[in-house]
């Protein structure tokens, strides 16, 4: 085995384009003789080479990618088109203001459209993202308005699992997606009209199942549980969006599939 040795001072040199080490590729293969293939997943570890990296965009043409998480366990967000893999290595929540010249529509010009918009039906069923519907419902670049909280409650409304995705789901479910949307958007817009003495710290005191795990469910009775991420949780019910299963959480070390 050969080893280099760099002369003192010398600095680690590297492709421009280059911008992880991969330090792990795990394979879990199934072979279906009958049908003469083979399926499974592979699981890729990789390292930063910098320091600071908040971004990372890699080649990912034909695969499904299903989660991305810190090898301490928690997961992040990504966004895969097909072809690329983006993935945000960001941890820290900013608060700020934007002052903005006549015609600039700044941060706005990047959102999605309105959730209680026609689009957003549209968008659903001609879909090919293959992130989780969960996903796609907060993310406001994709669609404005729904965000963590709401996400749980319109899933919640549709018996749909928060791992579910737009392909996976028949045009009867897409359409049931695309009313609990506006049903309970327009109710929590009731409610906030009706409100009196200012807002609240926390707004979706409302909520049906966002941030009531452990709670009885509205519905059924039975237990509404979590799955815990880096910065957020997802509420859902067993019984009402997964069939009675209990989804992976990373932070009680359970994993049921």
């Amino acid at each position: 085995m050969s080893r280099p040795f760099p002369l003192p001072g010398a600095r680690a040199r590297y492709a421009p384009d280059r911008v992880v080490d991969v330090e792990h590729i795990k394979l879990d293969l199934r072979l279906d003789v009958d049908a003469r293939r083979i399926e499974g997943t592979c699981a890729t570890t990789v390292t930063p080479i910098l320091d600071g990296v908040r971004r990372l965009t890699l080649d990912a043409v034909e695969l499904d990618v299903h989660e991305v998480a810190l090898a301490g366990g928690g997961a992040l967000e990504f966004r895969h088109d097909g072809k690329r893999l983006q993935i945000d290595l960001g941890r820290e929540r900013k608060v700020g203001w934007w002052v903005l010249a006549d015609g600039d529509e700044g941060p706005l010009a990047r959102l999605g459209p309105d959730a209680l918009s026609a689009e957003l039906a549209v968008l659903l069923h001609g879909s090919d993202d293959a992130r989780r519907v969960h996903t796609i419902l907060r993310d406001q670049r994709t669609v404005a308005g729904i965000g963590r909280g709401y996400a749980d409650d319109v899933l919640h409304r549709a018996r749909l699992s928060p791992y579910a995705t737009p392909a996976s789901l028949s045009p009867e479910q897409l359409e049931t997606l695309s009313a609990s949307v506006r049903e309970v958007l327009e109710e929590a817009l009731e409610i906030e009209r009706r409100r009196t003495g200012g807002l609240p710290t926390k707004l979706g005191d409302h909520f049906a199942a966002h941030g009531r795990w452990g709670q009885p469910c509205p519905r059924c009775r039975g237990d509404l549980r979590r799955v815990s991420y880096e910065a957020y949780e997802v509420t859902y019910c067993p019984s009402c969006q997964t069939g009675g299963k209990v989804l992976a959480d990373r932070r009680l070390s359970r994993i049921v599939r």
